[in-house]
């Protein structure tokens, strides 16, 4: 589980700008997985992962290339893949 909650509740009611590098209705580069929502980052942020804290686009139907907007909804937590 993670371990610095706070650090993601920071960003609630917070504006924040989210690099989209995944768009609605794309396919993964490496797997067979369709992006249902737009899907992007914080930049210079850091998760636990070692990466940049990942967004999911909740409520937005068209393609976007980025966003700045109030953080409204904070959803934690961990995505496993299974790799055949």
């Amino acid at each position: 589980m993670l371990k610095d909650i706070e650090k993601y509740k920071f960003y609630l009611n917070k504006e924040v700008l989210v690099k989209v590098d995944r768009k609605l209705g794309e396919k993964h580069p490496n797997f067979d997985f369709i992006y249902p929502v737009n899907y992007g980052y914080i930049p210079n942020t850091l998760s636990e992962d070692g990466e940049e804290i990942d967004v999911y686009i909740l409520g937005i139907f068209i393609l976007l290339m980025s966003l700045k907007e109030f953080v409204r909804l904070l959803f934690v937590g961990m995505m496993t893949m299974k790799i055949n």
